[in-house]
């Protein structure tokens, strides 16, 4: 069933790319759908991919579907390249921040489902200085908030989380 469902997946993600004209690129539903096809797949694709091989890589399935996010993200800057007019210039952000946070989203989710203990800390809070460092370079304001709540959930973890004490003797 795995490869059903990655096909599926893959299908939503290519949705917006075959289509041409100027009316397809500021339709922001049908982006939305591409980006965040891979994410209303993982469910169905971590339990495939754990009954058929456990998990012990499973934290590779998010790092691929980062990859994969990666490339729409790079056909996404080939089709809204830097253009002077103002649409132009905002649908490009939008649609990068967008494309940028689902694969960051999948980093921060292979972080907790790989590792465990004071490096799901460490991750997290490397994964928040990325963004914070993506956030310079496109200045959309969702990779603010996402930023400011992987900082939360690090201060969650180390301000109140009593397991700190006995990680490491």
């Amino acid at each position: 069933v795995l490869p059903v469902y990655l096909l599926f997946a893959l299908g939503f993600l290519a949705v917006p790319f075959p289509l041409t004209g100027r009316r397809w690129r500021d339709r922001p539903a049908l982006w939305a759908t591409s980006a965040l096809a891979l994410p209303a797949f993982f469910f169905p694709v971590y339990r495939a991919v754990v009954a058929a091989w456990g998990k012990g890589w499973i934290g590779a399935l998010p790092v691929a579907m980062a990859a994969v996010s990666v490339a729409a993200l790079v056909v996404v800057t080939r089709r809204f390249p830097a253009a002077s007019d103002p649409l132009s210039r905002a649908l490009r952000l939008r649609y990068h921040a967008l494309y940028a946070s689902v694969a960051l989203g999948f980093l921060a989710l292979a972080v907790p489902l790989q590792l465990d203990r004071q490096w799901i800390t460490v991750g997290w809070a490397a994964l928040a200085a990325a963004v914070c460092w993506l956030f310079g370079r496109l200045p959309h304001p969702g990779l603010k908030y996402l930023a400011t709540a992987l900082f939360a959930a690090v201060g969650v973890r180390l301000l109140l989380n009593l397991d700190v004490f006995r990680y490491q003797p």
